[in-house]
């Protein structure tokens, strides 16, 4: 075999793995946020999910409307402050916090 057909042979190869490897990692990052995500409980502190989740990739305020994973809460009547995004390819888990940093709403949205 000539050395130019293992060259257009091996680049297709090549770039497949690295695609393959980037969606997998983005893929395991988002279990991985899934298991921590689902360990949270109310009031835990943010030191505490910051340890499960680490940074978050976006903070806004909170909605009008509390969540608990999928079940609405009722109407945010202030005690959610601040709301944190975390982020992966194919969802987004969000926490919502109380003045005094403790979790009050939490909410896993899925893309399509």
């Amino acid at each position: 075999m000539n050395a130019a057909l293992k060259y257009v042979l091996a680049v297709p190869i090549v770039l497949g793995l690295i695609a393959s490897l980037a969606f997998g990692f983005n893929t395991l990052l988002d279990w991985r946020a899934g298991v921590a995500f689902s360990k949270l409980q109310l009031n835990d502190p943010e030191k505490r999910v910051r340890m499960f989740l680490g940074s978050p990739s976006s903070t806004e305020a909170c909605g009008a409307q509390l969540w608990w994973n999928d079940e609405a809460r009722g109407a945010n009547d202030g005690r959610c402050e601040r709301l944190v995004r975390y982020t992966y390819r194919h969802s987004s888990w969000t926490v919502g916090y109380s003045a005094d940093q403790l979790v009050v709403s939490k909410h896993h949205e899925v893309s399509p």
